[in-house]
């Protein structure tokens, strides 16, 4: 099994012959999103509308990088399977309470 602490690069991603509840879904006409974190793998195969979601928006892996760098975090941030920024980058972060506005455009997006 995959292990979400074990770092990405070397762990890849979910399998692709592993049957996912939203490609089981979509076989039965409904529609999926998801929002926020997605831990089953940030390379785009592996990407939620890669896996049967019909939208994403959120991060690609739980990991913040860039991967070798833990003083700037700066994770990709995803709309659908297209990067839209970077979490530290792109995103406002309070100075004084280190909280960002993604969370309420997570919000607007659900």
């Amino acid at each position: 099994a995959r292990n979400a602490s074990t770092p990405q690069p070397i762990v890849g991603g979910i399998h692709e012959y592993e049957q996912l509840l939203p490609k089981l879904l979509k076989e039965a006409d409904y529609k999926s999103k998801i929002i926020g974190k997605w831990h089953l793998g940030h390379r785009r195969q592996f990407l939620p509308c890669n896996r049967g979601f019909d939208e994403f928006f959120g991060s690609g892996n739980c990991h913040f990088g860039p991967f070798n760098d833990v003083k700037t975090p700066n994770m990709p941030v995803y709309k659908d399977d297209k990067m839209v920024g970077r979490y530290y980058t792109n995103f406002t972060i309070g100075k004084m309470t280190g909280l960002s506005n993604v969370s309420q455009i997570f919000l607007q997006e659900g």
